[in-house]
């Protein structure tokens, strides 16, 4: 079937509406990541991601908040994260404050 001349344009707007989303999504998911630097064997700094559970949580929020964006799933782990003691919460990796980023922010408030 032949599409009106417009129809291109329009999902090509599309396209580059949802590639700008996502490119913003991964600049906010980076920025809650926490990293650490390392020398590599050829005396290059780069950055290595944390391994403490943290890391994880925050990778597996934002893909079930892009699969089901009505999931409640990143509030009720919001809610028993509030639960666990400071001290529990940095064994686990969480940075100080953690919740006043906008990344959890989001999932707090909606609570």
């Amino acid at each position: 079937m032949l599409k009106p001349r417009g129809y291109f344009f329009m999902e090509l707007d599309k396209w580059a509406i949802r590639s700008l989303s996502i490119e913003y999504q991964t600049q906010k998911l980076k920025a809650v990541l926490k990293t650490y630097q390392v020398v590599d064997k050829h005396g290059k700094a780069q950055l290595q991601m944390d391994n403490h559970l943290y890391n994880y949580l925050v990778i597996i929020t934002y893909m079930m908040k892009s699969i089901q964006p009505s999931t409640s799933w990143p509030a009720r782990l919001v809610e028993h994260i509030l639960a666990l003691t400071v001290q529990q919460q940095q064994a686990m990796g969480f940075p100080v404050n953690w919740i006043e980023s906008l990344f959890w922010k989001d999932f707090s408030a909606s609570k």
